[in-house]
């Protein structure tokens, strides 16, 4: 094993840093999408489930809203985390692109990791999760959840006017 200096081994941690940031982007960016496939899955079983009664009554499309709610509050966490992972990734990939040797290890050393950042930040429980609704009210979000929402009221009153 190589001797390394202090700011050699905290460059490497923020390399290490930097790759677990880059996988944890990945993954709930892949969990976004698992959980917008289960919607397209719950949508197509509700629409049988609609067809199958063929309810009149519009509070049978209640249970739907309340998932699909639930849904794009699960969304805005995943996107919570990536927009604070994109921040941290961003801060990083600065401190690499420095050219200056002296501004660079100046910036290793003043570099803080998010488990440090973390601890420094007030947990208040209810408000960290209310922040969360920003997330919830992204264009994209909104679209995609509506869009199906949509689907089963167009499919409802289908089934209303007798259509199907």
């Amino acid at each position: 094993m190589t001797n390394l200096s202090p700011t050699e081994y905290k460059v490497a941690l923020i390399t290490q840093a930097l790759d677990m940031a880059h996988d944890s982007y990945a993954r709930h960016f892949n969990q976004m999408s698992t959980l917008r496939e289960w919607t397209v899955t719950l949508l197509l079983g509700y629409l049988g489930f609609l067809v199958t009664i063929k309810s009149t009554n519009l509070l049978t499309i209640l249970p739907f809203a309340f998932v699909l709610l639930l849904f794009m509050y699960l969304e805005a966490g995943s996107r919570a985390r990536m927009s604070a992972l994109r921040i941290e990734m961003g801060e990083i990939e600065q401190i690499f692109m420095e050219m200056d040797a002296a501004k660079f290890t100046q910036l290793v050393q003043q570099f803080e990791f998010r488990s440090v950042k973390d601890a420094k930040i007030p947990k208040f429980g209810i408000r960290d999760r209310l922040l969360r609704f920003k997330y919830v009210f992204l264009l994209e979000v909104v679209t995609w959840y509506l869009s199906e929402l949509l689907i089963v009221v167009a499919a409802y009153l289908a089934i209303w006017f007798r259509i199907i």
